[in-house]
């Protein structure tokens, strides 16, 4: 298990001096792949990934004018 201090997983990439979108890798809730479909804390940047780019597409959905940078 990665270590985690703050939600902040020790394999994670982030600014240290300005944060303005953090998708923690350790304790994200996913659905198991198994055949009674329960739910369970998974990790790594895979899961959090989609998060982030969900994240982006409802930002580019309401702001379309604007570019990346600008967001």
């Amino acid at each position: 298990a990665a270590v985690c201090s703050d939600n902040i997983a020790s394999f994670s990439n982030y600014g240290h001096k300005n944060v303005d979108v953090f998708a923690p890798g350790v304790n994200v809730i996913v659905q198991k792949l198994n055949s009674n479909n329960w739910f369970g804390g998974a990790e790594g940047t895979s899961f959090s990934a989609p998060m982030v780019t969900g994240m982006a597409a409802v930002l580019r959905t309401l702001l379309p004018a604007r570019n990346a940078k600008s967001i």
